[in-house]
């Protein structure tokens, strides 16, 4: 017990950690924002005031920049990132949790933040390390897909030409786009033993279960 509550502190340490990280982040990209508007800004001031010498309006140094600052799309950056930080921490809990059971397994997210339910699987996630190790060779490919530890070669080809368009609505449909059927059962037919073992040896670690195939299990 005191080796998983070191491990629980260990990771309660790196979730404040990326907390910190990320609240820095958030700042410095608040701070850019600023830079960049006041210096859009002071151009312009600074040829208006060779235009009209006289002016004596306030400058963009008098500029309140509060209301800019806390627009909508930093609210929602903000949001974003804090999601992404919640996710990480629940996955750090269940694997700490997996990495010790013999018994039922506790269900990790994807890193898109999808759950494994039946629906997107196609297949009912495995409740227990027996279930898990006793997973057929299809279910065991669609996992490692799900969880993007295994990459079609399809996906690969989209992917290369979406980053050869430079056009942001492309890279993101390529990176939103989800294996086919027809993809799926290709790589079913010309996965090795080797490579099957691997993926199942990847999900394993993906949930923080210490069980493998391609190597030594862990328990």
């Amino acid at each position: 017990m005191s080796d998983i509550q070191q491990r629980i502190d260990q990771l309660e340490k790196l979730v404040e950690k990326q907390g910190a990280l990320l609240a820095k982040t958030g700042q410095q990209l608040v701070q850019l924002q600023v830079s960049d508007v006041k210096a859009r800004m002071k151009s312009i001031d600074d040829v208006q005031r060779q235009l009209n010498p006289q002016d004596k309006s306030k400058g963009v140094d008098d500029l309140d920049l509060t209301d800019y600052v806390t627009n909508e799309d930093l609210i929602q950056m903000v949001g974003e990132l804090q999601g992404q930080l919640d996710g990480i921490e629940d996955r750090s809990i269940r694997r700490v949790y997996n990495s010790t059971t013999k018994g039922s397994i506790a269900p990790l997210s994807n890193r898109d933040g999808e759950q494994p339910t039946e629906d997107l699987l196609g297949f009912k996630f495995p409740a227990t390390v027996a279930e898990f190790e006793k997973l057929p060779k299809i279910d065991i490919i669609q996992l490692a897909l799900f969880y993007e530890v295994l990459v079609p070669d399809t996906r690969l080809e989209s992917l290369a030409q979406a980053a050869k368009s430079d056009d942001p609505e492309a890279v993101k449909k390529a990176l939103e786009e989800k294996t086919s059927a027809s993809a799926l059962s290709k790589i079913h037919d010309s996965i090795s033993d080797a490579d099957l073992k691997a993926a199942f040896d990847d999900v394993a670690r993906y949930l923080g279960l210490p069980v493998r195939k391609g190597e030594p299990n862990q328990f």
